[in-house]
């Protein structure tokens, strides 16, 4: 089968591989039919990360179940679900206590598309067969007649900004937030996604700050308040700080603009170190989290957002195009690029 392959800096090619099989009765095979970049990509795609290729890429995926396992309940063959980036069993306590990216039934981080030898080889999100460990407790399916464009980032992007700050906004009805996208021209999803997923759950008052032209435009039509360049002193200080920069610099920023009883929650991509202010922080009673994503837990809540159109996930996504164009195509500049595949079976 093909798989894409990150090849070094700015170097993405289709290699043959052996396709997966199943290996248990709880597994499943999937068809990758519509998948996406995580912003974390770009940052591979470019060489800013400490990721060394050659490795497959992709986290991000709706899929179409190709076979499954004889103890298989809740998917069936032509059927299509979205894909967590992460694996996880479903039954270890990390997973009963809705912590499925922590999965203690698998290495620490084990996932799609990012390398690392203590993790497993899972192929990525882009290969033409998938092989899904624990069928049941990790896909999620999409509502028969839904169109699964919008869920393509499901499994992660969209996923990120619930988790992070719904707790945030049930505490505190009217925050002043303030959004941070990356400071690249590509990816920036996060950044938005967490703009839609705010006002969706009531943010009203919404700060994103970018120096990309067509990523405020972005923000603008999904509600924001849009800003460039250094953050002005005139727009004081913010309850609620959402960290989708990719940038430590930028981070630090958050640091310095955070309201007393403040909270900061970081999407991560970081690879450098900052200094932090802990007695500042102390002092002003500010909250900072940064961690990993427990997508599994909240890609039903975001279908059924996009269901109801309270989000708008297609206002970000570009024009799908045919997966083989990958490998060119991701070398380009953009939010959130979409490749498909045509599937096996017909539409339910």
């Amino acid at each position: 089968m093909q798989q894409l392959t990150f090849t070094g800096t700015r170097k993405l090619e289709w290699r043959d591989v052996p396709a997966p099989v199943l290996q248990s009765g709880i597994e499943a095979l999937v068809r990758p039919i519509a998948s996406s970049t995580c912003d974390l990509d770009h940052l591979i795609i470019s060489g800013a990360t400490p990721f060394r290729p050659p490795f497959p890429l992709g986290h991000e995926c709706v899929a179409e179940v190709v076979d499954v396992g004889d103890d298989v309940r809740h998917v069936t063959p032509g059927q299509l679900v979205v894909i967590p980036w992460h694996i996880n069993c479903g039954t270890c306590a990390e997973c009963r206590s809705g912590r499925p990216a922590l999965c203690r039934s698998t290495p620490p981080a084990a996932s799609y598309g990012i390398p690392s030898p203590a993790t497993g080889h899972w192929g990525g999100l882009f290969d033409e067969v998938v092989r899904v460990p624990y069928a049941d407790a990790m896909l999620v399916p999409v509502p028969e007649g839904m169109d699964p464009i919008p869920l393509v980032s499901a499994g992660d992007n969209m996923t990120i900004a619930l988790e992070f700050t719904a707790g945030h906004l049930s505490a505190n009805k009217d925050p002043k937030v303030l959004v941070l996208a990356p400071t690249g021209p590509a990816g920036g999803s996060v950044a938005l996604f967490a703009v839609d997923m705010m006002r969706s759950l009531g943010a009203r008052r919404i700060t994103y700050l970018d120096d990309s032209a067509t990523r405020r435009t972005l923000a603008a039509t999904l509600g924001a308040a849009v800003e460039s360049g250094p953050l002005r002193k005139e727009l004081g200080k913010f309850d609620l700080i959402f960290d989708g920069s990719l940038d430590s610099e930028r981070l630090a920023q958050a640091f310095a603009s955070v309201a007393p009883g403040g909270s900061i929650e970081s999407a991560g991509g970081h690879f450098t170190k900052i200094e932090i202010d802990l007695l500042r922080m102390y002092s002003l009673n500010v909250s900072f989290h940064i961690g990993i994503a427990n997508a599994g837990m909240y890609v039903e809540d975001a279908i059924g957002l996009t269901r109801e159109g309270r989000i708008r996930p297609d206002v970000l996504l570009g024009e799908p195009v045919p997966v083989e164009e990958a490998a060119d195509a991701l070398l380009e500049p953009a939010v959130k690029p979409v490749f498909v595949r045509d599937r096996l079976h017909a539409p339910r």
